[in-house]
């Protein structure tokens, strides 16, 4: 069966969503430099608390 370059890119795409988002990236900082009042607003936005 041929696919499609479409259908190819899809197939690839969805067997690797997990390793393209940004957020699974380690963080290149030390943590004293974070942000802590704008990570409490953030996770409350996104309603992760």
């Amino acid at each position: 069966m041929k696919m499609s370059t479409r259908e190819l890119e899809t197939l690839i795409l969805r067997q690797n969503r997990a390793a393209l988002r940004w957020d699974n990236e380690p963080i290149d900082q030390p943590l004293s430099t974070l942000n802590e009042a704008r990570i409490r607003q953030f996770v409350q936005t996104a309603g992760l608390s």
